[in-house]
């Protein structure tokens, strides 16, 4: 616990005390002693052999309190009675009659019940915000999709929930942390709508993700969030002169290109297919930020051949459209013979066609077009290539970005 009472009984934080002093339970009144330890942190706790009127087990992780933390201090660890019985609340708010629980470790169900219990009978709504992070880590719960509402499945669904069903407990919300360390505009939180009546939170109805400042608006306030879930670029992989392969305009860095592996490690990229190249990943990243004045639905989004968004089409609460236009990087794609002279010498070459998402395999298009009055190339699907030759429909429109190339110097 982070707060006790001094032989006054005025509430103190374990921050604002100095060593040594003697501080009490606010539930129990027995003596505290301070741990002022370098690896978790500070908090009061009983000393050995002396035992709290409360018998909940309170989590006491570092991700517990730093959660907490995010709330003013008259706000938290606020004890509450009921039927002779003394329980605190992690965050209370209390002009909205609202207890939160921050839940880093695992919590048996009959204390998770017991809780539900105490708060809804003093009539408060109840916001649990579990760390789920291990799950996300080992992929027993699903990873696509991980920012947008979604039906998900959790293969290893923690007994904690059996038989409770959200969407049946209206004054009860149960939400989860994707990552255990987060910034503040990362899109981390999500809320569990409702799940499987058979199996349970096997399967969850989830909200699209908050930000840790976007959550913490919601708790204080009731602010639910525009769901920013729909705004993102979508990028497809291309490969440079050197070689490697990168993504073009990542809004969180300086250079123009980033590679694959940092791209896939952003908290604001979502994999959507790494079977075949190109790689195709959803960057949430550049529109995040976005200015989107008094709209509180996403209506639209236009994206242009980049895959950039353009333009966000939005509605008020009024019901007024409203469209907002956003700045865009200047485009990576060319034609194929543009392409060919910045790549040459070469064997040959295979590019995405971004508007039809077709890919080919091409040989020299400048040459063919001057000796033979078309352009062609053969079809190369999910990593095959077809033998014949076939016209390419478009093959001088900027709308190509090279995947793979064959050098004359490579074997």
């Amino acid at each position: 616990m982070r707060f006790a009472v001094d032989k006054n009984n005025f509430r103190v934080c374990i921050d604002d005390v100095d060593k040594g002093e003697i501080f009490f339970c606010q539930e129990c009144g027995e003596k505290l002693v301070q741990r002022r330890g370098e690896i978790k942190a500070h908090h009061f706790a009983h000393f050995p052999n002396t035992k709290c009127i409360d018998t909940w087990h309170y989590d006491e992780s570092d991700w517990h309190y730093l959660m907490q933390n995010l709330f003013p201090n008259e706000s938290q660890e606020i004890v509450m009675e009921l039927e002779e019985k003394k329980h605190r609340a992690d965050v209370f708010i209390k002009d909205r009659n609202v207890v939160v629980q921050f839940q880093g470790d695992r919590i048996r169900q009959t204390e998770f019940e017991a809780r539900n219990v105490f708060f809804t009978k003093l009539g408060h709504k109840i916001i649990w915000v579990f760390d789920e992070s291990r799950p996300f880590e080992n992929e027993s719960i699903d990873r696509i999709d991980v920012n947008k509402s979604f039906m998900r499945g959790w293969s290893r669904a923690s007994k904690t929930f059996e038989g409770f069903h959200p969407e049946k407990h209206g004054d009860i919300e149960i939400w989860f942390a994707k990552r255990q360390e987060c910034e503040k505009d990362e899109p981390n939180f999500f809320r569990v709508i409702s799940d499987d009546k058979y199996k349970g939170f096997g399967i969850m109805e989830c909200s699209h993700c908050y930000s840790q400042e976007e959550l913490v608006n919601y708790i204080l306030n009731g602010a639910k969030t525009l769901d920013r879930s729909v705004l993102y670029d979508i990028h497809y992989s291309v490969r440079r002169t050197d070689g490697n392969d990168y993504f073009y305009a990542c809004p969180k860095s300086d250079d123009v290109f980033i590679s694959v592996d940092d791209c896939l490690d952003c908290k604001f990229c979502e994999l959507l297919e790494n079977m075949n190249r190109p790689y195709k990943v959803e960057c949430s990243g550049r529109c995040r930020s976005t200015d989107l004045k008094n709209i509180n639905k996403i209506e639209a989004v236009n994206r242009n051949l980049d895959g950039f968004i353009t333009q966000i089409r939005g509605s008020t609460e009024e019901g007024e459209i409203v469209d907002v236009d956003v700045k865009t990087p200047q485009t990576m794609l060319r034609t194929l013979p543009q392409l060919w002279d910045k790549y040459k010498p070469l064997k040959y070459m295979i590019c995405h066609n971004v508007k039809t998402n077709h890919v080919f395999r091409v040989f020299n298009p400048a040459w063919q077009k001057k000796t033979s009055g078309v352009i062609k190339g053969r079809i190369v699907y999910r990593g095959s290539t077809r033998p014949e030759e076939v016209e390419i429909y478009g093959a001088e429109d900027p709308i190509w970005v090279v995947i793979y190339f064959a050098r004359k110097t490579d074997e």
